[in-house]
């Protein structure tokens, strides 16, 4: 880019390169665009609301979003409710519940349901029935019985909202928009359950352990 003076086609054909071979385009947490569409370039880290965001002393090679006194990683990780403490959560489930959550046997529930994604991760530890709000507007959803007993009786271990939905007396649970609610408990299905029983967590463990040898 520097050859070519930052001219908005260079700087898009970089670009374009860097996205064909990255991974995770989602680490960049703010870009900012030259006037041709496609030319995005990533800005400073906002690390806190600090000259510069936190991210220098100096002067950055351009300048800091302007957002970043209120936007910024120090923020995010002293807000109980930020998109960050959400993300912390998830991964430390994971990790905590690993054998159901990624070596469970899969179960699709609600189906017929396009607005709403439910569905079960089973395994001899537990089982893990998660409900996904697809939309974004409160939605009003008829919870299948056997939800509703998981609903009832499992723990709540992940939820979107301070406050998870509940089931009204009619059946029906008011999802917030994109609301999304993981309860944790015990088989209730005696384990008869559909399930691929090559897809077990020591049966995926080997396999991974095969093709890396």
């Amino acid at each position: 880019m520097e050859q070519h003076g930052g001219a908005p086609e260079a700087v898009k054909q970089v670009m374009d390169q860097v996205k064909l071979k990255a991974r995770d385009h989602s680490r960049s947490p703010m870009q900012v665009r030259f006037n041709q569409p496609g030319s995005e370039l990533n800005s400073p880290s906002q690390w806190n609301s600090q000259q510069n965001g936190g991210f220098s002393t100096g002067t950055p090679w351009m300048r800091v979003n302007d957002d970043y006194v209120t936007c910024n990683a120090e923020q995010q990780q002293a807000d109980p409710t930020s998109v960050f403490t959400y993300w912390s959560q998830i991964l430390r489930l994971r990790r905590q519940y690993v054998d159901v959550l990624v070596y469970g046997s899969f179960e699709l529930l609600a189906a017929e349901d396009p607005l709403v994604l439910c569905y079960r991760r089973h395994h001899a530890s537990g089982v893990a029935t998660v409900v996904l709000n697809f939309t974004g507007n409160e939605y009003g959803w008829q919870v299948p019985p056997t939800v509703a007993k998981s609903w009832a009786a499992g723990r709540q271990i992940l939820r979107s909202y301070p406050q998870a939905a509940e089931i009204g007396s009619d059946g029906t649970a008011r999802l917030k928009p994109f609301e999304a609610l993981v309860l944790f408990g015990q088989d209730d299905c005696g384990g008869q359950h559909n399930r691929d029983e090559n897809f077990t967590a020591d049966g995926l463990r080997e396999g991974y352990r095969i093709r890396l040898s």
